[in-house]
C-alpha cells in the first residue's frame, strides 16, 4: 500500500511566502490600476473575458518584474504553454487566476497541464513533490475594484483550504465567508386589502389590525 501524498497547509504557507506577499498582492493592485486607467480611455466597453486576459497579462508582467528584484532565494517565475507559473524553493509550484466571487475557484481546467496541475501531477517536469496553488483574486461586479486575493489547494476538483493575503489569515476555508451554493429566493407575503364598507362598526382589536 501506498504512502499517501501530504500537502501544504494554509499555516505553513502563510509562513513561508511572507517575504513576497506584498508583491503578490501590490502586483495585483498596480495590475487593476493600470487596466482600469485602459478602460477609461476612449468608448470602448470591454467584456469580462477580455478584462481578465489584459489583468492576467499585466499581472503577469508586475510579478515577473517585483519578484525578479526579490532577493528570495529558490524563486522562478517562468510562463510554459501559455500557464503563468511560479515555483518556491522546493515545497510549492504557483499559477495565477481570476477566481469566482461565490465559490473562489479558478476557471475550470482546459488543457492537459492545467488538468494536471489540478490533479496535483508533476507539472513542467520539476521532477519534486510540490504542492500546486492556485494564487487568484476577485473582483466587483464592474471589474474594477479588488474585493479579495487568495492562495488556495484544490486537489482534484475539491477545495481543500483558502489563505486570506488581504485579511492575513491562515485558518482555512472557516475563515472565508463566501457562498457555495446560490441564495435561497424568498418570496414575499402580501395580504388582500380589503375594503372596509361605510357604517359597519368594526372591532378595535381588528381596527388595530388594519391601521397597523
Amino acid at each position: 500500500m501506498g504512502i499517501m501524498r501530504t500537502y501544504l497547509q494554509p499555516d505553513e504557507v502563510f509562513e513561508r511566502i511572507k517575504s513576497i506577499q506584498e508583491d503578490l498582492t501590490e502586483s495585483v493592485y498596480e495590475s487593476v490600476k493600470e487596466v482600469n486607467k485602459i478602460r477609461s480611455q476612449g468608448n470602448t466597453i470591454y467584456r469580462k473575458s477580455c478584462i481578465a486576459d489584459m489583468l492576467h497579462d499585466h499581472i503577469s508582467t508586475q510579478l515577473e518584474v517585483r519578484l525578479g528584484n526579490n532577493k528570495f532565494d529558490g524563486l522562478l517565475v517562468n510562463t510554459t504553454n501559455q500557464l503563468f507559473h511560479i515555483k518556491i524553493k522546493d515545497f510549492a509550484l504557483i499559477t495565477l487566476h481570476k477566481l469566482d466571487k461565490k465559490t473562489l475557484r479558478p476557471p475550470k481546467p482546459d488543457t492537459g497541464q492545467s488538468i494536471k496541475f489540478e490533479k496535483q501531477g508533476d507539472c513542467f517536469n520539476h521532477r519534486e513533490k510540490l504542492t500546486n496553488l492556485y494564487f487568484g483574486y476577485t473582483l466587483d461586479t464592474t471589474s474594477t475594484e479588488i474585493t479579495g486575493i487568495y492562495i488556495l489547494l484544490s486537489v482534484d476538483g475539491v477545495t481543500e483550504w483558502v489563505l486570506d493575503l488581504l485579511n492575513n489569515t491562515s485558518e482555512g476555508l472557516g475563515s472565508i465567508d463566501f457562498p457555495i451554493e446560490p441564495e435561497p429566493v424568498v418570496i414575499p407575503f402580501t395580504t388582500k386589502r380589503t375594503k372596509v364598507k361605510e357604517g359597519i362598526k368594526i372591532p378595535k382589536e381588528v381596527e388595530n389590525k388594519l391601521g397597523s
